[in-house]
């Protein structure tokens, strides 16, 4: 490829151009990263509550599956009360806490 016609910025000047542009950008990134931390460790705390909720959830679900292997055999009837099936689970409110104080504010609201 051909060079245009005029003048090339001297390669000394470009090199510092780059050097400025990497150290700005290192210091940006630096200033940058504890925020970032920061926002990280909200966001884990936020989900400590939900992932215990799942794990119970799923341990719940894998003891309702569970089934009896001596099912048609003569030891059924002494592990009968081992593997008897769990009783329904009972109705658990899943909305979110913001929802839940929202809607507490429009009751309290529309009493007054």
């Amino acid at each position: 490829m051909k060079q245009l016609p005029g003048r090339q910025r001297p390669r000394w000047i470009t090199v510092l151009l780059q050097g400025c542009a990497a150290v700005v950008a290192t210091i940006w990134l630096a200033s940058l990263l504890p925020y970032l931390l920061l926002m990280a460790l909200v966001v884990s705390l936020m989900l400590i509550p939900t992932l215990r909720r799942l794990r119970k959830e799923a341990e719940q679900t894998v003891a309702a599956q569970q089934r009896n292997p001596f099912q048609g055999t003569p030891l059924e009837p002494f592990f009968e009360n081992l593997y008897r099936q769990a009783a329904p689970r009972p109705m658990v409110d899943v909305t979110p806490p913001h929802r839940k104080l929202i809607r507490t504010f429009w009751q309290w609201r529309q009493r007054r």
